[in-house]
């Protein structure tokens, strides 16, 4: 198993390549053909994703992470169908990350923000209209967690039509669409337990109710007030 990476040009290739270069123990290549070795993983600069799907050929059950410049391009690379986006200033340490959780079999996909946003702001407006409760949930490990990895195992705890992100600030979200505050509660205890289980103590933030009027902003502002939940 290999993976596939491409960028703007050779010197930008050989830039992402030498970045994820043993990630899963695996070798990254430049998209190249007649290669045998399986594709475990597409690395692209996000506004390539469409062309290098076309020019390789292939098949879509291949997890893509689309290496972006800004939020615009993230959002569109995933909506336009790559597992995941990140930002080219994030780092090496961050983009081997991300792709270590593309690889993984039950990754739940937490998003970033740019997308968390447009999806929570998708649910807000759809409680609204139809008249039901949504709740929020935050969690924090420690200033030395990452968020990333808190997110995602969290995710393998919440049902598939929930969404866990991380906001521009760090920090874990849970968006529980369909759900009032007090079956949210059964869902901090649960991921409380779960957490504590594999040896972290989480702090735990809960917000929701018929806040379908509210931006984005606004109810992230709503789950940033609110108390500590027992």
């Amino acid at each position: 198993m290999m993976i596939l990476v491409r960028g703007r040009d050779l010197e930008d290739t050989e830039a992402l390549r030498s970045v994820f270069d043993g990630v899963g123990g695996m070798r990254a290549c430049g998209p190249v053909t007649g290669e045998d070795t399986p594709v475990a993983l597409l690395v692209t600069r996000a506004p390539l994703l469409g062309g290098l799907l076309q020019d390789l050929h292939v098949e879509l059950s291949v997890p893509v992470l689309a290496v972006a410049e800004n939020s615009a391009e993230a959002v569109d690379a995933v909506m336009s169908g790559a597992g995941d986006a990140v930002l080219h200033s994030a780092g090496g340490e961050e983009m081997r990350l991300r792709a270590e959780l593309l690889l993984r079999p039950s990754s739940g996909r937490a998003c970033t923000s740019s997308v968390f946003n447009r999806i929570l702001r998708t649910e807000l407006g759809r409680a609204g209209r139809e008249g039901y409760e949504l709740s929020l949930v935050s969690a924090t490990v420690g200033s030395s967690a990452n968020p990333w990895r808190l997110s995602e195992d969290l995710s393998s705890a919440i049902r598939s039509t929930d969404t866990p992100g991380v906001t521009v600030d760090g920090k874990v979200v849970l968006l529980l669409p369909c759900t009032s505050p007090e079956k949210a509660s059964v869902v901090v205890r649960r991921l409380r337990t779960t957490l504590a289980e594999q040896g972290f103590a989480c702090s735990f933030r809960l917000a929701g109710g018929h806040i379908g009027n509210l931006s984005p902003a606004e109810a992230l502002k709503l789950l940033a007030e609110a108390p500590e939940h027992p």
